[in-house]
Order: C-alpha cells, then sequence, then structure tokens
C-alpha cells in the first residue's frame, strides 16, 4: 500500500488564514515603526544642523559683526542646509547663495518640522552662536525645533 504525503486544502485554506491574520497585525506596527524612525532621523540631523551652526556662527568666517546672522540653518524643498554669511553679503538662504552653503542633508518625507506652531525655514545665528532675529527665520525667542510624524509624540530639538 503506499501512502499519499501532502497537505489537506483544508490545511491550506487554515495556514492561508493565519498568515493574512498575522501579516494584518504587522502592517500597522511596521508604518508605526517606519514613521518613527523619520522623525527620529530628522530630529538628529536638525540636532547636527544646530550644532553644526553654533560652530560655524563662533568661527565666523565672514567676519560678519555683532548681532548679525553669521550662520543660518535653512530647511528648504526637503533639504537641510548651513549657510555661512559674509560681511559684505545679506542674509540669504535662497539656494542660489549656494557659495556659501557648508553643509546639507536630505529631510525624510512625511516629517513635519515647526518653530512655534508655524513651519520651520531657517535659524539665524550671530557671532556668538545665539539665535537672532531675522524676517523669515525662527525667532530669537524661541527654544526649541518641534518635529513631528503620523501619530507619534512630537519631539523636541532645542536650539540653545
Amino acid at each position: 500500500m503506499v501512502k499519499v504525503r501532502g497537505f489537506t486544502l483544508v490545511e491550506l485554506m487554515v495556514t492561508v488564514t493565519v498568515m493574512s491574520v498575522i501579516l494584518l497585525a504587522a502592517v500597522p506596527l511596521t508604518m508605526g515603526w517606519s514613521s518613527s524612525a523619520r522623525q527620529l532621523e530628522t530630529a538628529n540631523l536638525l540636532k547636527q544642523g544646530v550644532s553644526r551652526a553654533k560652530a560655524t556662527a563662533l568661527r565666523n568666517p565672514g567676519g560678519v559683526g555683532l548681532e548679525s546672522p553669521a550662520a543660518a540653518l535653512c530647511l528648504s524643498n526637503d533639504t537641510l542646509s548651513l549657510v555661512r554669511q559674509d560681511k559684505a553679503g545679506t542674509f540669504s538662504c535662497s539656494p542660489s547663495n549656494s557659495s556659501y552653503s557648508i553643509w546639507s542633508a536630505k529631510v525624510p518625507e512625511g516629517v513635519a518640522v515647526q518653530v512655534g506652531g508655524a513651519d520651520f525655514q531657517c535659524l539665524a545665528m550671530d557671532n556668538r552662536g545665539l539665535a537672532v532675529n531675522q524676517s523669515g527665520c525662527a525667532t530669537a525667542a524661541a527654544n526649541s525645533i518641534t518635529v513631528s510624524t503620523g501619530g507619534q509624540d512630537a519631539i523636541e530639538v532645542p536650539i540653545i
């Protein structure tokens, strides 16, 4: 007598059903993990950018005067960039000012970066490494930059 080995249709259906339930439970967890990873990556890029902006402003390579921006951290088109300013030039975070760009990094998509409830555009620092008021930039009174995405709790990145 020959024994036939294999799976019955019922066994295959049960296996497919169990795998489907596991997959349905894993998708939201994976989405939350991915969202959290993008948020943490953005917060770390901002911390690095703020530190670099402070260091550049303290070195003051452009020789700017007191309470004028010596360096700026700019966010434009999902690109975070550090721009040094010079004594003769005017303050600018525009891409046309790329000759003064020192560092840049791509910010992950789907992450909101805000200061005081408004979208973050730039952070200007004087030659003492302190935030200064510039039009379109975070105000000197702001203490942190908020990074948020999806259902995750917001992360505060300190400016000072």
